[in-house]
């Protein structure tokens, strides 16, 4: 999409050209101006309006090497979202990571399942992670015992983030 966007304005200015003036020319001009400034300043406006809680801050390589000593070799992680689970699977290629969409999709060869979720406002899982919880072994939720994991967020940032991290079976 991105080289029609580039050309689409070159095009319209070579087409109309016979209408430009030297007056609807600067207006031209100038709104590209303002349209470029915008965009610069909306590219960086979620990392500092949200001050560290922007989700591609999160510190998942640490996350990961806090995690690899608690599992074993037959266990598979589900994680909370494709966000999540997405980036401890970059961090640990050799492990089975799925999230809620994709676990019931995939039966993983693994035995051992462990819960990965954003534990900063819940301390147990919610939504689909629950639910597939729920369905993967009955009760493991009221009867886990969940860990948390904390690291600071990327890039200098004063925020820390937690991770829930819990076994089912």
């Amino acid at each position: 999409f991105q080289p029609v966007m580039v050309v689409t304005p070159v095009l319209a200015v070579a087409f109309l050209s016979y209408r430009l003036d030297r007056i609807r020319l600067k207006r031209v001009a100038i709104a590209a101006m303002v349209v470029m400034g915008i965009v610069l300043v909306a590219i960086p406006a979620p990392v500092v309006l949200l001050k560290g809680e922007f989700r591609l801050l999160y510190p998942y390589d640490a996350f990961a090497a806090q995690l690899r000593p608690m599992l074993s070799e037959d266990a598979f992680l589900v994680g909370e979202d494709n966000l999540i689970a997405g980036n401890l699977r970059v961090t640990m290629p050799q492990r089975t990571i799925l999230s809620p969409q994709l676990a019931g999709l995939i039966d993983p060869p693994e035995r051992h399942c462990i819960l990965v979720w954003d534990a900063r406002k819940r301390k147990l899982p919610s939504g689909e992670l629950k639910q597939w919880a729920e369905r993967f072994e009955p009760g493991a939720l009221e009867r886990g015992e969940p860990q948390y994991l904390t690291a600071p967020c990327k890039y200098k940032t004063s925020k820390l983030m937690t991770f829930g991290v819990m076994l089912l079976k």
